[in-house]
């Protein structure tokens, strides 16, 4: 272990924990660095963990002379899992914030989320909106927001970029949560289903956070085996939530499927559907999928049909369904 502080300030309790891993960042490091170091909101610790890179990033970091920076190189590399929950039992603050070694938090990102969460005592996690640059550039993600949406919609997809997080410690101290090994490259999207069991989540409406989209991230290295975690996540979830069921809307959009299985699917969704908002993602992907079902329909069994789910269909679905 490895510290920049010129004050020994380790009896001291800062109120964010900033974590970050980094293997062989050297492209992208020290951007990503300085986007922490220039955050309104100053009290702060900076966890840095080096995981073993071959590349110059031991001398980015050494570089900087920062108190707020605590530096940390593994023996060897244990991966991102290990990495994070490393990190974790070394963070002190009442919160923690997530940061990626690619990735660029806005000045304000801290103070906001701090902010929010110290008059929401109920939320556990705040992520905020988010821009994608680097292979393609877009405007802010289209995220849930709003604590009974994020706890609806993450059903079918996570909705929080892992780099704008922002945890309470307390939290994850009380119930043992950390992220798991057996999950890996889904391991995220787990931890937020578990810290949801325990308090509400929300994402800022602003734009405080900018991600690098590299050719060698996560989600397209490992994109097959992240899409089948992530389905494995969603099952154990709806669980959760009250829905058992051996399939998930996302598998039957992608895949084909017999119409008894779509039929057993959007059956075991029904409960859980009702209770979300028309514009909830969720709700608009089972409706997509009940438009799919009643095309193989015949008209008579399409009407009879139609009539079970008539509560969350507008009048405009219900015809389309009828006259297709």
């Amino acid at each position: 272990m490895m510290m920049h502080n010129n004050v020994d300030n380790s009896h001291l309790i800062p109120l964010v924990s900033v974590l970050m891993p980094v293997y062989n960042g050297e492209e992208y490091l020290r951007e990503a660095v300085d986007s922490i170091l220039a955050q309104t909101l100053s009290d702060f610790e900076f966890i840095i963990i080096n995981d073993g890179s071959t590349d110059i990033t031991e001398d980015i970091i050494l570089s900087y002379n920062d108190q707020r920076i605590h530096y940390y190189k593994n023996e060897k590399n244990l991966g991102i899992v290990g990495t994070l929950n490393r990190g974790l039992d070394l963070c002190k603050g009442k919160y923690i914030a997530r940061m990626d070694a690619d990735d660029v938090s806005m000045p304000q990102r801290f103070e906001k989320q701090v902010a929010y969460m110290n008059t929401h005592p109920d939320v556990v996690a705040c992520g905020c909106l988010y821009t994608v640059y680097g292979k393609e550039n877009r405007g802010a993600v289209d995220v849930a927001i709003e604590a009974d949406d994020v706890r609806m919609d993450m059903a079918l997809f996570c909705q929080y970029a892992h780099s704008t997080m922002m945890l309470r410690r307390e939290i994850l101290e009380k119930h043992a949560l950390r992220y798991r090994e057996d999950y890996r490259h889904a391991e995220d999207y787990k931890l937020w289903t578990e810290l949801l069991q325990y308090g509400d989540m929300v994402n800022l409406p602003e734009v405080l956070h900018s991600i690098r989209q590299c050719e060698e991230g996560i989600s397209i290295v490992h994109s097959a085996e992240q899409k089948l975690l992530a389905n494995k996540v969603r099952k154990e979830y709806l669980n959760f939530l009250g829905v058992k069921t051996e399939h998930t809307i996302n598998e039957i959009e992608l895949n084909k499927f017999s119409l008894e299985e779509i039929r057993l699917v959007l059956t075991n969704y029904f409960p859980l559907i009702i209770r979300c908002k028309p514009y909830n993602w969720i709700r608009k992907n089972y409706v997509s999928c009940l438009k799919k079902y009643m095309k193989q329909l015949g008209r008579f069994e399409r009407v009879k049909e139609l009539r079970k789910y008539n509560s969350i269909l507008s009048i405009k679905d219900r015809l389309s369904i009828i006259i297709k």
